[in-house]
């Protein structure tokens, strides 16, 4: 899998479709119950454990955070998992090129039923 490309600066919505091993369709995601949450980390040598870049979340925070909440979103079918950048979230990424990671951990009953790992390129906005 490529990774996903994020233009710094500019509204971004980006598509996952995420099967079981095996499987020919995506998973239902849709159901109640589930907390998700990805945490976009840099590179620190050989793991993605570096500096958090960013955090996405499903639903609301507790407290609320607008910075995280309600930039996830699930569905029944392919794509099922949605992320979402606004202009100002964007524009908060780091403005250099860098590949950055994270796990989509998806929680029901505090227990993780599905962890997807997802990398992204960040690209540079050119500003004055």
């Amino acid at each position: 899998m490529a990774n996903i490309e994020i233009k710094r600066g500019q509204d971004t919505s980006v598509d996952v479709e995420y099967k079981l091993g095996g499987q020919t369709s995506a998973v239902d995601l849709s159901g109640s119950g589930y907390d998700v949450e990805l945490v976009i980390r840099r590179k620190r040598g050989n793991n993605y454990d570096g500096q958090i870049i960013d955090i996405l979340r499903f639903g609301d925070s507790s407290p609320t955070d607008s910075a995280k909440d309600n930039r996830i979103t699930l569905h029944a079918t392919a794509p099922n998992i949605k992320l979402f950048w606004n202009t100002t979230q964007s524009a908060a990424l780091p403005n250099e090129e860098i590949t950055v990671g994270g796990d989509v951990k998806i929680t029901q009953s505090n227990k993780v039923v599905y962890s997807i790992r997802l990398l992204f390129d960040i690209l540079p906005e050119i500003i004055a």
